[in-house]
């Protein structure tokens, strides 16, 4: 949950542009972070690595997906 407003401000500037895909990237950074808890709540699992080896990427891919999308809004919007 540390990049949760990061994720906010960037999804909604980049919805403004790309609505549909910030959308999915943010179902995809919701089902990364549970699956990203899960991994905490695994004890079979190493503790160093557990929280990524579940789901801890998908939130990553989803940031960087939003922030792809509110760059294109940006550059589109200087431009205008």
């Amino acid at each position: 949950f540390e990049t949760l407003a990061d994720f906010h401000v960037v999804s909604f500037i980049g919805g403004l542009k790309h609505p549909l895909v910030c959308a999915v990237s943010g179902v995809t950074y919701c089902l990364g972070n549970y699956l990203y808890l899960q991994g905490y709540k695994d004890t079979k699992l190493d503790v160093k690595t557990a929280r990524l080896m579940k789901g801890g990427p998908l939130n990553v891919l989803s940031v960087l997906i939003s922030m792809g999308c509110a760059i294109s809004s940006t550059i589109s919007l200087i431009k205008a």
